[in-house]
């Protein structure tokens, strides 16, 4: 892939051969609690036109030169706009992280004009908590979480739109 600057995230509704090429990403170690579920993905790919009634915008991302690099996600409650993302694991640590969530926003801000966007991050996370910082996000309160039976500390972080 070329230098993140250079790259052109493009962001399409979430199709079902998506939701299943991502149930299918394992991370390692630690960050296996970020392995996503194939039926709440199939879901979610299948009732993507439904859920967006309810503010719910799941996303595949692709760039000119790989169709499909990750999946984003928007909730929109209120004047807040919920982000999630997911990077498919051999992409992980290659300086993608800030420019695909400067993107992102930038996409959200178009379609859903929200006032704040906000995300959750596990604590021991630095890599992605330092990207979401360099996009502008401030920590908020940390809360115990259960992702995959595990339990983990959540913290919350927020940025205007």
């Amino acid at each position: 892939m070329p230098d993140s600057t250079a790259i052109q995230f493009r962001f399409r509704p979430m199709r079902l051969r998506d939701a299943l090429a991502a149930s299918r990403w394992r991370y390692p170690a630690e960050y296996a609690i970020y392995d996503l579920d194939w039926a709440e993905l199939v879901f979610t790919a299948i009732f993507r036109a439904p859920l967006r009634a309810f503010g719910v915008y799941p996303l595949a991302v692709g760039t000119p030169d790989d169709p499909f690099v990750g999946v984003f996600s928007f909730v929109q409650r209120g004047d807040d706009v919920e982000l999630g993302v997911g990077m498919r694991p051999d992409l992980m640590g290659r300086g993608l992280g800030l420019e695909l969530m400067l993107q992102a926003m930038d996409y959200a801000r178009e379609r859903l004009r929200p006032v704040t966007f906000s995300l959750n991050v596990a604590t021991f996370n630095r890599r992605a908590i330092t990207v979401y910082e360099r996009a502008g996000f401030q920590p908020g309160p940390t809360r115990p979480t259960i992702v995959h039976g595990k339990r983990i500390e959540s913290m919350r972080m927020t940025r205007p739109a």
